[in-house]
């Protein structure tokens, strides 16, 4: 997988759950080399009922160690050495919460970070429209078509030479159609607000950056 341009190898031992990611994320599969590769077992575990529980993560000062650990997975990653093991209940779910808690994790290395947000393309720029749930992220999204959706729920954010970009992933909301696998010059940030006035309106600096 390739997922704001870190690239890690899901290795599983069965063909029915290598089939069953390869559909989930299908636009964002990689053949080059990946820089992490974690040995992946999907079993009967945990259940639905405790995902109000908050996952555990701990890793070093550096970040060159990762382990997390939720009612329905366990993780171990060691960063230096490009490898680590999952063992994860076996519902898509479950491996996609992994993966959403892995790449914030990563990002945060690579000048990077998953923002709660909508993330749309217009031509060759790219806006966040970040927002509480019910804010109308979604809402927006389907207004704006799913050739131009990077994501309803978790766009990717890094800092390059030339500025910030902001990349699709495979998380969604809702909107599970929007399956962009590309990248955008960030071009401007948008604060959601369902009951105010229809229109933009600038905001100073000092509450934006609050935001």
């Amino acid at each position: 997988l390739d997922i704001c341009g870190i690239r890690i190898s899901i290795q599983l031992t069965e063909a029915r759950h290598r089939r069953m990611i390869e559909r989930r994320y299908r636009s964002f599969l990689a053949r080059s080399m990946p820089d992490i590769l974690i040995e992946t077992q999907l079993q009967p575990m945990g259940n639905d009922g405790d995902s109000t529980h908050a996952p555990d993560v701990d890793c070093d000062d550096r970040r060159r160690t990762i382990a997390i650990h939720r009612y329905d997975f366990d993780a171990a990653l060691d960063l230096r050495a490009g490898r680590g093991y999952l063992l994860c209940a076996d519902r898509m779910t479950a491996f996609d919460s992994f993966l959403r808690i892995l790449f914030t994790h990563l990002l945060l290395k690579s000048r990077g970070f998953l923002v709660h947000a909508a993330g749309l393309r217009f031509g060759d720029a790219g806006y966040l429209f970040p927002g509480v749930s019910g804010a109308g992220k979604t809402t927006l999204s389907r207004m704006a078509g799913e050739s131009r959706v990077l994501s309803d729920e978790l766009p990717g954010v890094r800092l390059a030479s030339e500025g910030w970009r902001i990349m699709g992933t495979p998380f969604w909301g809702e909107f599970e159609r929007g399956r962009l696998n590309v990248e955008a010059p960030l071009r401007g940030i948008f604060f959601l607000n369902r009951r105010a006035p229809r229109g933009c309106r600038r905001l100073p600096d000092d509450d934006a950056y609050l935001r």
